[in-house]
């Protein structure tokens, strides 16, 4: 669902148009900052001040000069680049480990956003918007995750899923183990399974 904060400052709205590649992937030009430094040569060079911070918990995705990252709150914000405010937020039902992927179905549709929770719940929201396109799990197994980012390709969205079961297995009355490591391969247009793949046979 979308929820508003009193805390956030929201932008007004503007549709997401381009592609461009992550920050790490363009050439630097001249000094910069890393983000979390402090003291540094560079930093005074560069002439940083921070104008907003949010928490995140995973690399941030940034397309057409917005931001798009998950929290360990299960909220999953799309920013402004240049000003920090949020075009929308959404919450997932758990927490978000993943980076989100934002990917064009066909050359003439809306961008949408994809990624996946702890609970290994796989989401797609319009990118534009926010608003939830679909929801599927990707394993029905109760400690089952998604931490690894899901990939989009020629209408598929690729899902890895692992799990805490090692975490389990210390317990003595835990029956273990059932968990197996799976990748499954989703429509992206609607989220069904089209087929799932182990990592390992049969235990």
């Amino acid at each position: 669902m979308l929820r508003a904060s009193r805390s956030v400052r929201f932008c007004a709205a503007r549709p997401v148009d381009g592609l461009e590649p992550h920050a790490h992937q363009r050439p630097l030009s001249g000094p910069a900052w890393s983000g979390g430094r402090r003291r540094a040569e560079a930093e005074a060079q560069v002439g940083v001040r921070i104008r907003r911070r949010y928490v995140g918990a995973v690399q941030p995705t940034i397309v057409d000069g917005r931001v798009f990252t998950g929290s360990a709150s299960g909220r999953v914000f799309s920013l402004s680049l240049k000003e920090g405010c949020a075009y929308w937020i959404f919450d997932a039902d758990q927490q978000v480990r993943t980076a989100i992927t934002v990917a064009r179905e066909s050359p003439t549709s809306p961008p949408v956003v994809f990624f996946a929770d702890v609970s290994a719940t796989v989401y797609s929201l319009d990118a534009n918007t926010g608003q939830l396109r679909w929801k599927k799990k990707a394993d029905d197994h109760p400690l089952a995750r998604v931490t690894g980012t899901p990939r989009y390709a020629n209408g598929r969205l690729y899902v890895p899923v692992s799990s805490i079961e090692e975490v389990a297995g210390a317990d003595p009355k835990y029956s273990c183990c059932t968990f197996r490591g799976s990748v499954s391969a989703l429509d992206a247009s609607t989220g069904n399974q089209i087929w799932k793949r182990y990592t390992i046979g049969e235990t």
